[in-house]
This record gives C-alpha cells, sequence and structure tokens, in this order.
C-alpha cells in the first residue's frame, strides 16, 4: 500500500501499486503499476495478475493504456 500518489503527494486512502513481472517478457524485469480488485491483505509476492484495459477510445497505444491489473480468478 502506498499512501503517496503518482507525484509523491500525500493521500488519505491508500492505492496498490506492485512491480509486476510479465509473461513472456524478460526475466527479472518488472513494471510498476496499479492494482484493484484485491483485500490488500491477500496481495503477495507470486499473484497472478491480469491487465485491465481503459477503453478502447482512451488508448494511446502505451503502457498507460493499462488501467490497472487485478488477480486472475481461478
Amino acid at each position: 500500500m502506498s499512501y503517496l500518489d503518482a507525484d509523491a503527494n500525500r493521500i488519505k486512502d491508500p492505492i496498490l501499486v506492485a512491480v509486476v513481472d510479465l509473461d513472456g517478457a524478460s526475466e527479472g524485469i518488472g513494471i510498476l503499476h496499479y492494482v484493484s480488485n484485491v483485500d490488500p491483505k491477500e496481495l503477495h509476492v507470486g499473484m497472478k495478475l491480469k491487465a485491465v484495459w481503459k477503453p478502447e477510445k482512451d488508448r494511446i497505444g502505451s503502457v498507460t493504456d493499462i488501467d490497472y491489473f487485478e488477480p486472475i480468478k481461478e
């Protein structure tokens, strides 16, 4: 959990962020991104996540097209 936003401003309600390793990408090289739809107490290293994309009309062709990651329901 982080009590800082993307601009390092203190925030009241925490956000969840994680370094996400992408399948097929270089091993050990992840991206820092938001995580949502998970109880912070259940978030753990090795948890399988999937990307949730912004609406197609809002995409620009970059990593910021990913709105957040959420757990894969198995």
